[in-house]
């Protein structure tokens, strides 16, 4: 899964992610707010929440909604600064990804990737405090 912050939902920022990271002719599965109507690129499969729909044959949106879920808790509870959102949400992304390791390949894959904390100090000097979020305007 990819996953950014993005500042602006709006239909055509929307179809701008999802060009740049979608390959030409693929199915999109997505729930059916109007934002995502139009993908003229791709086979669109809207799951019509608005009509009480949950499942639309083997489709669902209910793992992304639940990432979502666990995200904006996480945030709310124990993240709090908008400043390092995208950090966030890659460290979310990244936990999602993993999700099917058991505990010794997981912290082996955290150990072979951890930073050491003179890299950590000189990355949080050259980042944008935007991280990860994209503007795509």
């Amino acid at each position: 899964m990819i996953d950014r912050p993005v500042l602006k939902t709006e239909a055509p920022t929307l179809r701008s992610i999802v060009n740049a990271n979608v390959e030409y002719g693929s199915t999109v599965y997505t729930e059916d707010a109007k934002m995502y109507a139009g993908m003229v690129d791709f086979v669109h499969e809207p799951v019509k929440h608005s009509v009480s729909e949950s499942v639309k044959s083997i489709i669902h949106t209910n793992g992304m909604e639940s990432f979502c879920a666990i995200l904006k808790r996480g945030y709310a509870r124990t993240y709090h600064s908008f400043e390092h959102l995208g950090r966030y949400v890659n460290e979310f992304t990244i936990r999602y990804n993993m999700r099917h390791l058991d505990s010794f390949d997981h912290m082996e894959v955290i150990a072979k990737n951890m930073l050491k904390y003179k890299e950590l100090v000189s990355r949080l000097t050259t980042d944008s405090t935007m991280q990860g979020v994209i503007d795509y305007e």
